[in-house]
């Protein structure tokens, strides 16, 4: 329903950057950037990035897993108003801007299923930051390395 003032992010495009630096045949850290378009009028624009600590465990377990973590932000580029939102929240005659910061952690479960192509399975905990909710998001992935 994007006629909520607060809805999941659906963005019309996005882009994504991820890199990472190995510590040993074990243990890397991965960065990774995200931009959302958001949809005009109806979701903002926004800057989403990552800093995991991963540990693969295939030596210990016998299975291609990868467990990451690390803390997570997303930051609001663009701003907006709402009229329900501002029936809800703004005082009366005034209308209030919608524009956010979260902050929290991020836990990955990563598994190979080709040599070029994975999946993953991801855990948000958004722990606060401006105009947000604490709230939690979990994804599916697949995925190709190139």
């Amino acid at each position: 329903n994007k006629e909520k003032f607060s809805v999941p992010r659906v963005d019309l495009w996005s882009v994504g950057f991820r890199t990472s630096a190995e510590l040993s045949d074990k243990v890397y850290i991965e960065d990774s950037l995200h931009y959302g378009s958001g949809i005009p009028g109806k979701q903002n624009s926004y800057l989403a990035f990552t800093h995991l600590f991963a540990l693969r465990l295939n030596t210990l377990v016998q299975l291609p897993l990868t467990l990451k973590w690390g803390p997570y932000a997303e930051l609001d580029t663009s701003e907006r108003t709402d009229s329900q939102y501002d029936a809800a929240f703004s005082p009366p005659g005034t209308s209030d801007r919608i524009r956010s910061m979260k902050v929290g952690v991020i836990s990955s479960v990563e598994f190979a299923l080709t040599k070029q192509s994975y999946g993953s399975v991801t855990y948000v905990q958004k722990l606060g930051g401006y105009d947000a909710p604490a709230t939690n998001a979990t994804s599916l992935a697949i995925g190709m390395n190139f």
